[in-house]
C-alpha cells in the first residue's frame, strides 16, 4: 500500500510517494513478502545536517532526506524519482533512475546512503514548473531488499 506525504512550502509544494515492491518467494510451499518500507521523509536546507525547510525560495540548497525504520536484514533502495507540476494534465518527469543515479546532474544529485536506511538527494537550484501554482510533485519509489551478506550494496552512479 503506498503511504503519502505531503510538504507545502510557501513558494513550492513538495511532495513524495512512498512506494514498495513486495515480490513473492516462489518455492514450493513457501510464500516470502518483504517488509514494508515505513519510511519519514523530510526537506532540509544546505544538505543532511540542514536544517528542516518551512519556506523556499529558488535561490535555496535543498536536500530531500528519506529515513526508514530499521528491518534487519534488510536495505533501503530509492529509486525511479520524477518530478511534476500539481495542474491537470501534468506529466511526471524522470530525475533519477532504477539504479539512483540522477538523469539530471546540474539540479539534483545520485541518491546518497548515509546508513542502510537512511537516503537523501540534493538539488542545488529548486525548480518550478511554468503555470498558475507553484507546487512540485516528488515522487520516489522506496524498497526495503534483502542484504547481501553484512553490507547494503548500491549502485555506484558515475
Amino acid at each position: 500500500m503506498p503511504r503519502f506525504a505531503t510538504f507545502t512550502l510557501p513558494l513550492c509544494a513538495f511532495s513524495i510517494v512512498l512506494c514498495q515492491k513486495i515480490p513473492e518467494v516462489n518455492a514450493p510451499g513457501v510464500s516470502t513478502r518483504l517488509p514494508e518500507a515505513k519510511c519519514d521523509f523530510h526537506v532540509r536546507e544546505n544538505g543532511p545536517d540542514g536544517k528542516l525547510v518551512t519556506g523556499v525560495s529558488l535561490d535555496t540548497s535543498l536536500f530531500y532526506d528519506i529515513t526508514c525504520k530499521p528491518s534487519k536484514g534488510f536495505c533501503l533502495r530509492v529509486s525511479n524519482c520524477t518530478v511534476t507540476g500539481d495542474e491537470k494534465g501534468s506529466v511526471p518527469y524522470p530525475i533519477i533512475d532504477a539504479n539512483g543515479c540522477t538523469l539530471e546532474e546540474s539540479l539534483f544529485g545520485h541518491v546518497q546512503y548515509r546508513t542502510d536506511f537512511q537516503a537523501g538527494i540534493a538539488n542545488p537550484y529548486p525548480i518550478r514548473f511554468r503555470g498558475a501554482s507553484s507546487a512540485v510533485i516528488f515522487y520516489c519509489q522506496t524498497t526495503l531488499e534483502p542484504k547481501e551478506g553484512t553490507k547494503c550494496e548500491h549502485f555506484t552512479c558515475k
